[in-house]
């Protein structure tokens, strides 16, 4: 029998007594030949032969100074280095700014925004001349964030065609802010490449309105299977959500398992499925302070399937795992063990400032006044930036008001109430 733990602090003596024991730490782990690895793979070209010196020199340090900062998602040096090599499949090897944004986007977006720019700041110290005059995380406006979809659609037959719709997808809700661009760009190739990702923030920063946004730019052979993750949710939810077949009022999600010469197979019959599990650190934790959820898709990730009632193997095909969360410690929402965000990509979005909040309701009171049935309404939609800003300001001096009570990244949390974005556009479109 073998057992692979994270800790023993659940371990009696008597059975850590009666086991060999072998103990890997993050210190193991060879960062430079893990990256050779990957080149190997072809994942990406090192045209100069610097790679490996160029890693050697740079991750190390830019490691050390991530660490230095408190964790919003813990994770493992393992974990952080695939986060950054997931990165580096788009930007390539061909010069130290590549790996410099790779490090950026990698590393600096699994911290708070105001300590990200502090990380930003030293890997452009560390890289000096060759980092460049523009931001690292930048993304011009006349760029798509998310042009990657499309190249890869374009080179891969199977992958299906763009949803060309989607193109001119402008929600409301969704203003491609210079830090939504940023964001974006670093969930791009996570999207692209089917790999797992796990995108934290506070309460009413818009996860799930950016994931929108993201999902809609997919190719319409993508359905998206969402559970909405509650203190009960466990494995079998789960299960039946993508056993879901089809219904009147339900699309299929997979449905059953099919038979190959390769054992039980779960895969949808056309395309790829996204199942997107939202506040996923919400399940109730058992007093092992283990979640089945979090166990049973850790399962799924490393071994590529489950056990079944009747303890077949069923393996998926074409599924890919997505979640947001609220940062654990907060009330009800718990911190997910190491093991499996180790297994899943990173990246922690924040709330906007002052002036990018003004530009988004700005836009949206203007599209409230333009479709409202009231003749004087059109002739207001010039005033929708003094509407903004009154907005704005209200809600500054609820912060103000309300400064006895915790913040979180730029949310207002008392003991009796929450105060985020998201009650502004209650606001605006109630």
């Amino acid at each position: 029998m073998i057992f692979e733990c994270d800790n023993l602090a659940y371990a009696s003596p008597a059975t850590v007594s009666r086991c060999g024991m072998l103990f890997m730490s993050d210190a193991a782990v060879n960062d430079v030949a893990v990256m050779l690895r990957w080149l190997k793979q072809g994942l990406a070209a090192d045209p100069t032969g610097k790679a490996a010196t160029w890693f050697s020199q740079l991750f190390p340090k830019a490691y050390d100074l991530a660490m230095s900062y408190p964790a919003v998602v813990p994770s493992t040096r393992f974990g952080l280095l695939d986060n950054v090599l997931s990165q580096l499949a788009v930007t390539g090897m061909d010069n130290k700014r590549d790996l410099a944004v790779a490090l950026a986007r990698g590393l600096g977006y699994t911290l708070k925004p105001e300590q990200r720019q502090e990380f930003v700041a030293q890997i452009v110290r560390l890289v000096g001349n060759e980092a460049g005059g523009q931001e690292l995380c930048a993304v011009p406006v006349s760029e798509d964030p998310l042009a990657l979809l499309l190249d890869h659609a374009n080179g891969n037959e199977g992958f299906g065609l763009m949803n060309h719709t989607a193109l001119d997808h402008f929600d409301h809700r969704l203003m491609l802010t210079d830090d939504v661009r940023s964001l974006v760009a670093v969930l791009a190739p996570w999207l692209a490449g089917q790999q797992p990702f796990l995108l934290a923030g506070p309460e009413g920063c818009g996860k799930h309105t950016l994931l929108d946004y993201c999902f809609s730019r997919l190719p319409e052979q993508v359905h998206v299977a969402t559970v909405h993750c509650s203190a009960q949710t466990n494995a079998e939810n789960i299960i039946n959500k993508l056993l879901q077949p089809s219904a009147a009022h339900l699309p299929q999600v997979c449905g059953r398992p099919v038979t190959t010469n390769q054992g039980k197979c779960l895969r949808p019959d056309t395309g790829r499925v996204i199942l997107y599990l939202k506040d996923m650190n919400l399940p109730k934790p058992d007093k092992y302070d283990t979640m089945q959820v979090v166990a049973f898709l850790q399962q799924l990730l490393t071994h590529g399937g489950y056990f079944d009632d009747n303890l077949d193997f069923i393996r998926f095909e074409r599924i890919q795992v997505v979640a947001s969360m609220v940062p654990g410690g907060s009330t009800a929402h718990s911190i997910l063990s190491k093991r499996f965000t180790a297994r899943m990509r990173l990246a922690v979005m924040g709330y906007p400032n002052a002036q990018q909040l003004e530009a988004v309701y700005t836009r949206m009171i203007q599209q409230v006044f333009t479709t409202s049935h009231y003749k004087q309404a059109s002739l207001l939609v010039n005033q929708a930036p003094n509407f903004a800003k009154c907005f704005v300001q209200l809600y500054q001096q609820l912060h103000v008001q309300l400064a006895g009570s915790n913040t979180n990244g730029g949310g207002l949390v008392s003991r009796h109430c929450s105060i985020t974005p998201r009650d502004l556009t209650a606001w605006v479109e109630g």
